[in-house]
């Protein structure tokens, strides 16, 4: 077994180089992130390549307690359904929704079923919000509950319907109630009108106080920095695998 010592940082770097430069650049990625912790994280971005392209990035923590306001009639237009069985409408959704967002995973059917329900060991909550009359998808959301907190794992909406938003917020304050979870958290970086508004419905913070960043590696001549400025990368807890 190999020593925490010189050669053990270098398998490391040697891992980090290998994945990006044979593994991803054969697979045709362009882009590589990471969220490292605290305590490695200086090591992994002075010495992995991460900086040379973005510099690490705090990703904003937003938390609430007590739940949501009252109902609100503009949620009233809209009806939610778990995902399941109705993956057709994430890939409908995400072709309406992919232009608001500068930078980010695709968001389709099948991101959202290897990231959340053929999860083996995490139960989540998954979420198709539908205009009421015109059935057109406009929201979907991931909740996980556990250890007395709501985290909204992912969310994605059209920026168009307000009342979608307004759903989601009810659904977690209903499904807060049921498991017994005093508080909500969820990551939101490069969606400033969904930060503003949930802030009017209580949540409340700034950068993550675990220090955990988020780090970026480009490797496509096709991609540059400033596609990547604070912000534009559009970021949740589902870009993560701490959630």
């Amino acid at each position: 077994e190999m020593e925490r010592g010189g050669e053990w940082k270098t398998a490391g770097l040697y891992v980090m180089s290998f994945s990006a430069e044979k593994i991803a650049r054969e697979a045709g990625r362009g882009l590589l992130f990471g969220f490292p912790a605290p305590r490695p994280g200086p090591h992994r971005v002075s010495r992995g390549a991460w900086e040379a392209e973005d510099p690490p990035r705090r990703i904003p923590l937003l938390t609430r307690t007590g739940g949501p306001p009252a109902r609100t009639m503009a949620s009233r237009w809209f009806v939610a359904q778990p995902t399941v069985g109705r993956e057709v409408l994430l890939d409908r959704l995400w072709g309406r929704v992919r232009s608001r967002y500068p930078v980010s995973i695709v968001r389709d059917a099948r991101f959202f079923s290897e990231r959340f329900t053929e999860h083996p060991e995490v139960t989540y909550h998954p979420w198709i919000v539908r205009h009421r009359l015109w059935r057109t998808p406009a929201a979907a959301v991931v909740f996980r509950s556990d250890g007395g907190e709501l985290r909204w794992a992912d969310l994605v909406w059209d920026h168009r319907c307000p009342g979608a938003l307004h759903l989601v917020d009810h659904l977690a304050g209903v499904l807060a109630r049921q498991t017994g979870a005093s508080s909500e958290a969820l990551w939101l970086d490069g969606d400033p009108t969904a930060d503003a508004w949930l802030r009017s419905r209580g949540f409340d913070g700034g950068p993550d106080p675990s220090g955990v960043v988020r780090v970026t590696r480009i490797l496509s001549d096709r991609l540059g920095r400033e596609s990547f400025a604070a912000g534009r990368i559009y970021t949740t807890m589902a870009d993560a695998d701490l959630v």
